[in-house]
């Protein structure tokens, strides 16, 4: 195998990331089946990112003298999605308003964790926003709170993604401490 070439989806993902997700073996023969497995996984990852509607066309090309195969992977992203409907289950309807409110505020905006309807499609920002949940469930004294990002449902026509979190919550709890004094900071180290 010689070079792989990503023609337009240089812009937004830099090389060496796109040649990861490809996964081709650098030493091996060539082999045909490879470039379409490796297609998909292009066609995945774009998608893990919020180009839903990207296409990639495989060609290579033979260079006798060499004995080598360079491939080329032509590809469209299209537009980039935009975040649509913001579903949490697992909690009580009254508990998901508070937190899809807590994603919309301004902590969540400096921790770059803001997820809401008609923003950019940003799959580091939504695992921020899992992160953050966690940790606001935490802080309501819900001890450890399991938050899981499900697959994105994706509209083609209005190109909207549909983005729901499966709470769990723990048990709830109250530490009070008397007779010492203890800062807030070492009662969260030590209680989880």
């Amino acid at each position: 195998i010689g070079m792989l070439y990503f023609p337009g989806a240089l812009g937004p993902f830099p090389y060496p990331r796109l040649l990861q997700v490809a996964d081709f073996p650098s030493e091996e023969p060539f082999i045909r089946a490879e470039t379409e497995r490796a297609r998909q996984a292009l066609l995945e990852f774009f998608a893990r990112e919020g180009y839903f509607q990207a296409t990639v066309n495989v060609t290579t090309d033979v260079d006798e003298t060499h004995k080598l195969v360079n491939i080329t992977f032509q590809t469209d992203l299209h537009r980039i999605a935009r975040y649509g409907d913001i579903k949490i289950e697992g909690v009580s309807p009254a508990e998901a308003d508070h937190v899809k409110g807590a994603l919309r505020s301004i902590w969540a905006r400096l921790n770059l964790a803001d997820v809401r309807t008609g923003k950019k499609f940003s799959s580091a920002r939504l695992h921020s926003a899992s992160s953050f949940i966690q940790k606001h469930l935490r802080k309501e004294g819900h001890l450890a709170p399991q938050v899981r990002l499900e697959k994105p449902e994706y509209e083609v026509d209005r190109n909207r993604a549909d983005i729901t979190y499966q709470v769990t919550l723990g048990p709830a709890l109250t530490v009070k401490v008397k007779g010492a004094h203890i800062f807030t900071r070492t009662l969260r180290k030590l209680v989880p």
